[in-house]
């Protein structure tokens, strides 16, 4: 087998909410993510958290860890694996630019596991990254927004 299809990517998202706060929402019970919290001490974000996704359009389901969930510094590092398809890391670091500002660093990684997840992870272009930031922004905002 030869190694597998890799693609890191890296931006920001900027928010009008307070660091803490940003931080405390990237969190799959506080996103109301479909799927089930397999293991938390606590029911929601934090070290070794797993939570399992279900998969769209027939994907296998994915399983998240939380490899690094570090209130302190703000940083949360999440490990996905879909099986037989790919593995995803997702390195975000939430830093205070103001009392009611803040802005999230995010690196994404993915790894094929396999032909069909190597040409998945192959077509994944800056332009792609960058939508899905987009999202991310829009959703989080709108969840804090709301309350």
């Amino acid at each position: 087998m030869s190694p597998g299809v890799r693609r890191s990517h890296a931006g920001v998202i900027r928010f009008a909410h307070p660091a803490a706060t940003v931080f405390d929402a990237l969190c799959p019970v506080a996103e109301k993510l479909p799927g089930e919290l397999v293991y938390s001490e606590s029911g929601s974000a934090e070290p070794n958290l797993v939570y399992r996704t279900p998969g769209r359009d027939g994907a296998a389901e994915t399983i998240y860890t939380y490899a690094v969930h570090d209130a302190a510094t703000r940083r949360v590092v999440i490990v996905g694996v879909r099986a037989g398809d790919r593995v995803t890391t997702m390195d975000i670091e939430v830093d205070a630019v103001g009392p009611n500002a803040s802005r999230a660093s995010v690196r994404i990684t993915r790894t094929g596991l396999s032909d069909p997840g190597d040409e998945a992870v192959g077509r994944l272009t800056a332009a792609d990254f960058e939508a899905e930031l987009a999202r991310w922004e829009t959703d989080i905002a709108h969840r804090l927004d709301a309350g």
